[in-house]
């Protein structure tokens, strides 16, 4: 018995020590941004998965804390959580944020499509404005485009800091994507290759020099985060947590068959 009690000890001990460690080896980045509806307040949190500062990315020119300047090891460890409360109760379902601006006529032809999806109750839509706009302004957008879904209006001056945050995540996870590509390429790559890169160091500028000796995938990476136009969608699953985004010309039946898989 005494043999028993001493293993039950040792496998929780064990256990104990890989959650602390655990726990210490991921931080999570938190960001809160508050925004008004009609007749409601609303209060959305982004919850960003990260490691430690100490494997930032050594590229990196600033070392503080933003999702910019950090490298994870799996791109979808950054995936984030939306936690999003009407009125002080979190909504704990299905959500797409759509990024619209009130003078937008792109993100106006949506407007009937959006009021579709939120009408048939398997998501929640939520509009978030760009810029905050006085109260009369907001009720003329309303009323304008009989807009049934929530259209949030931020309390202050944000310049778009949501946005802007979820962009700076996707940056990350395509940097990190095409990092994960080029460490299967580079120990591939032929001698041929390899000898041809080292004939154009000598032959070229220091500039050329280091540009020679980057991989394709190495060229392909982003320079920056890019706002994209808008309107912009974010589509975050039964657990809120990142699932797809989408930019460009979007069929109501895209959005509608996305939400309906994650459903079910």
């Amino acid at each position: 018995m005494y043999k028993n009690i001493k293993n039950t000890f040792l496998i929780l001990s064990v256990g104990f020590c890989a959650f602390f460690i655990g726990c210490k080896d991921k931080e999570i980045s938190q960001k809160s941004f508050s925004y008004t509806s009609l007749d409601s307040s609303y209060e959305i949190t982004i919850e960003t998965p990260l490691l430690p500062s100490n494997t930032t990315d050594d590229t990196s020119a600033n070392k503080d804390n933003s999702p910019a300047n950090k490298t994870i090891t799996n791109p979808k460890s950054l995936k984030e959580k939306l936690i999003l409360q009407k009125n002080g109760k979190t909504q704990n379902r299905i959500i797409m944020l759509v990024f619209v601006d009130a003078d937008c006529e792109d993100c106006a032809r949506y407007y009937e499509h959006l009021n579709h999806l939120d009408a048939e109750s398997k998501a929640m839509i939520v509009a978030v404005l760009s810029r905050k706009i006085d109260e009369k302004d907001l009720v003329a957008l309303q009323k304008k485009y009989t807009i049934d879904f929530a259209l949030l209006n931020p309390k202050s001056n944000q310049n778009n800091e949501l946005l802007t945050l979820l962009v700076e995540n996707k940056f990350v996870r395509i940097q990190n994507d095409l990092k994960s590509v080029n460490s299967f390429i580079n120990p591939i790559e032929s001698k041929t290759t390899q000898k041809n890169a080292q004939s154009a160091k000598a032959n070229d500028s220091s500039d050329s020099k280091e540009s020679s000796n980057l991989s394709e995938s190495q060229k392909l990476q982003p320079t920056a985060p890019k706002i994209p136009a808008l309107p912009y969608f974010v589509l975050f699953d039964k657990a809120q947590v990142f699932y797809q985004d989408y930019e460009g010309i979007i069929p109501e039946e895209i959005f509608s068959s996305d939400i309906a898989s994650l459903a079910r």
